[in-house]
């Protein structure tokens, strides 16, 4: 039998009749999405900001002449879009390092910021240069931030920045390479397509998925012909980064190309950390080499990336 329970004398507590007592909260667990581990709370945060337009991709264009196509043949130009609309998340993406700056300017380095939109590519650029029309930055420039000057400078520095090493995009629409082989050429023209359908720093799974789908032998080379300095900016910049996925010697041998040829900022940094990510030594000897530059930040965050020691000789100089 169970002991009687001894009777409680209400006179003895403090809880006075009439007094609520909460309980404790209870702890909801569920799993985080990457939305949230960028401290992003909805995902369609954008579409409430609806005072703010999406960004032209006409604003800055490269000049027609000064490129000259040798080696390949060209074929028809791409049936895609031109250029192609900025996508949601890169116009967040780009959106939100600013705003980063915008309200904690101490927190923030400003250099990595800058190599962060070079890498993004065009769609940053686009996305920074419209933002001075947009109500975030007239919001700044009218004090409703801390230090409103600096916000309004930043931006324009940056906005020169990108559109100097970044660039705008030529007007013409790029156009497929050609081969005597049939097979091949209808294969390149398959490649040029999907790299001219949007941009490969967008999380967009379905972006060249024809292209990533086929054998990796074969894939690879189609990127590898893409990846040559005479080709259009846009199918260039895709196919670089696509390469990056390919941990094979051939893709590794274009991108050590890519980074000591390479006259294009965004090409040249999309390879330069696809190959810190894969332990290459040709990424540590250019990090080494580019530590006696005026811009170290891109080679300690390789050096970093590789573990090298003279990453830590340049941190110390630099703490």
């Amino acid at each position: 039998m169970r002991a009687a329970q001894p009777k409680l004398d209400p006179s003895a507590t403090r809880i006075r009749s009439g007094r609520q007592v909460e309980s404790r909260p209870r702890v909801f667990v569920e799993k985080t999405t990457a939305m949230g581990y960028a401290r992003v709370t909805t995902v369609d945060i954008l579409n409430h900001f609806n005072w703010n337009e999406g960004p032209k991709t006409d604003l800055v264009r490269r000049p027609t002449g000064g490129r000259t196509v040798t080696g390949s043949k060209l074929g028809p130009e791409v049936s895609a879009a031109y250029p192609p609309g900025i996508p949601l998340d890169l116009y967040w993406l780009s959106f939100a390092i600013y705003l980063r700056e915008l309200l904690h300017p101490n927190l923030v380095s400003d250099v990595e910021s800058l190599e962060r939109l070079v890498e993004i590519g065009y769609p940053a650029m686009c996305v920074i240069h419209d933002l001075g029309n947009q109500p975030v930055a007239k919001a700044a420039s009218n004090g409703y931030v801390q230090n409103a000057q600096a916000a309004k400078v930043r931006l324009e520095r940056w906005q020169k920045v990108l559109a100097k090493r970044v660039g705008g995009l030529p007007p013409s629409k790029p156009r497929a390479l050609s081969d005597d082989d049939p097979e091949r050429a209808m294969l390149l023209r398959l490649a040029a397509e999907d790299l001219a359908a949007g941009y490969a720093s967008s999380v967009d799974a379905t972006f060249a998925g024809r292209l990533r789908s086929l054998p990796a032998d074969e894939g690879q080379q189609l990127l590898v012909a893409y990846a040559g300095p005479s080709t259009h900016p846009l199918l260039l910049r895709n196919a670089v980064a696509l390469l990056g996925a390919y941990p094979t010697p051939t893709a590794q041998k274009a991108l050590e190309l890519v980074v000591s040829q390479s006259k294009d900022d965004v090409t040249r940094l999309r390879a330069y950390m696809a190959l810190a990510r894969h332990g290459s030594d040709e990424a540590r000897a250019a990090a080494v080499n580019e530590l006696k530059s005026v811009s170290p930040h891109a080679a300690l965050h390789v050096l970093g990336l590789l573990r090298a020691p003279e990453g830590v000789k340049l941190a110390q100089k630099l703490l």
